[in-house]
């Protein structure tokens, strides 16, 4: 483990090995949102992946809030984190946007990933 550290032991697992394989998860994340949402009106929009493993996703205009979309999706065994704990201390509560986010992981599982889009798509458009 010592020698991991030497050199450029981290480096070059982390370019050849680990950012490939984040990449990929992302951009068949990405794909899937366009494969289970289309053209549907409830359609997240995201902010561009960039090197983490989830993405933002924006539901604009959606008729329920993030946390409200959370407890919805915690309900069918799909979790997310609601955007509003990424603003805290926001002063300007007209801006409606931290509570219409959802940050969604892409790093486990891609079947579990779309099923949990296919539940968020079926809430969205019951609400």
């Amino acid at each position: 483990m010592e020698g991991l550290f030497r050199g450029d032991g981290v480096r070059s697992i982390t370019e050849k090995i680990i950012h490939p394989h984040y990449k990929k998860q992302a951009d068949e994340a990405q794909r899937l949102i366009q494969k289970v949402f289309g053209r549907s009106a409830c359609r997240p929009k995201y902010h561009q992946c960039e090197g983490s493993m989830f993405l933002w996703l924006w539901l604009e205009n959606s008729r329920m809030n993030s946390l409200q979309l959370y407890e919805e999706l915690k309900s069918k065994g799909t979790l997310v984190v609601s955007g509003h704990y990424f603003f805290p201390g926001l002063k300007d509560q007209a801006w409606n946007h931290p509570h219409e986010c959802l940050r969604v992981n892409f790093a486990h599982d891609l079947e579990a990933f779309e099923s949990g889009l296919i539940d968020l798509r079926t809430i969205l458009e019951s609400s």
